[in-house]
């Protein structure tokens, strides 16, 4: 679902959200599902979200 790029300035991946998965008629469901399967901060959780997208 993700698309990842690379920075020339910070040589982590950064994750790329494409807003047409909005359209996608599971997208809701997987977000609420992987959500709350993380545990943590929300910040800890968007991370873990990025890097499994």
């Amino acid at each position: 679902m993700g698309r990842w790029r690379s920075d020339p300035c910070n040589k982590d991946k950064l994750f790329l959200f494409e807003a047409k998965w909005c359209l996608e008629n599971s997208f809701e469901e997987e977000i609420k599902r992987n959500w709350a399967d993380i545990s943590g901060s929300i910040p800890d959780k968007l991370e873990r979200m990025g890097q499994q997208f």
